[in-house]
């Protein structure tokens, strides 16, 4: 059997995910009530590591007797970004280079399609010398995985510094993955086999507890796949356009000739360092570039510098503009 390449995440890479430190979460904005009904949000922090994802269990963090669904969404603060890992998880991907800040997105409890309840979570970001004593376990990727077995020590990318904890794979019910497969833990070891119906893509939600305290629980995900490593990799443009007096705006697919190893939405983006005489905006692929007609002329030069931050890797490229 081919025998898969596992590529787990340090906490101390730098530049882009995060790990919940705790599984609580801190409400910052007074709750605001759509529907009577009787669910409340727990008041309790969430801090997270620099430079790992984190993720949070929402459905921990609601009060109710009622049945209701959970989402969650950027507020006009919003800094990082937010996946839905589904079943009341999400995974949180703070912004580039704040090693020691907060970020918060807003929080929907839902019943029969209609708002209960809304509030403003904070997240805290903290480098692990200044950050509370708790769990962050790193998420774990394995690549190359065609099907069978695969061990990975899940443990070795992960800060524990809370006392004595166990183990265990996180799956309450059907409804959580492993989809395609069957997850235990084995000395503190994921152990994953696939089943028939895998096809290329599994995941798997694992769970530290403390021991003293079995109410301080951390969550992480062990993410398979079929797919090869890919490397970021990122080439410098240089786009050349022809004057036009009536051409003011130009496309500039940066991506065209990059290795991103995931869709973009999934990846950050961002502009370093600005062009000096015109204006970028974003585009499907890449950006657009406008500038004042009264400056396009033949010999005109411009220029941005863009970086791309995956799986903990940030990479930086140069876009030359140039009309001729």
């Amino acid at each position: 059997m081919k025998t898969p390449k596992i590529n787990a995440k340090s906490q101390f890479l730098s530049l882009l995910f995060f790990i919940v430190a705790t599984t609580a979460c801190d409400v910052v904005d007074p709750d605001k009530d759509f529907v009577t009904l009787n669910v409340a949000i727990t008041d309790k922090e969430i801090f997270v590591l620099a430079n790992q994802t984190a993720v949070i269990n929402l459905q921990g963090r609601v009060e109710t007797n009622s049945s209701v669904s959970l989402s969650v969404s950027p507020s006009f603060s919003t800094q990082g970004a937010i996946t839905d890992l589904g079943n009341g998880f999400v995974q949180y991907h703070p912004p580039f280079g704040t090693v020691n800040g907060s970020d918060t997105f807003l929080f929907s409890v839902s019943s029969n399609n209609a708002v209960v309840k809304q509030d403003s979570i904070t997240i805290y970001i903290r480098e692990t010398y200044n950050a509370p004593s708790g769990f962050y376990p790193a998420d774990d990727y394995v690549y190359d995985f065609s099907g069978g077995t695969v061990e990975v020590d899940i443990l070795s990318n992960d800060f524990l510094n809370s006392g004595d904890y166990t183990v265990s794979v996180y799956k309450p019910d059907a409804t959580f993955p492993p989809y395609s497969g069957t997850a235990s833990i084995s000395n503190n070891k994921l152990v994953y086999q696939s089943s028939g119906t895998y096809n290329g893509s599994d995941k798997v939600l694992y769970q530290i507890t403390s021991t003293a305290n079995p109410a301080q629980t951390a969550f992480a995900v062990l993410f398979i796949t079929a797919q090869q490593v890919c490397q970021l990799e990122l080439m410098d443009d240089e786009f050349i356009y022809p004057a036009d007096s009536t051409t003011t705006e130009f496309p500039l697919p940066i991506f065209d000739n990059d290795s991103l190893c995931s869709a973009i939405n999934y990846s950050q983006v961002k502009i370093i360092m600005q062009p000096a005489q015109g204006q970028v905006q974003d585009s499907f692929n890449g950006y657009y570039y406008s500038v004042s007609d009264s400056i396009v002329s033949p010999g005109f030069a411009d220029s941005l510098r863009y970086e791309v931050c995956v799986d903990a890797v940030c990479k930086q490229a140069k876009a030359v503009i140039r009309i001729e």
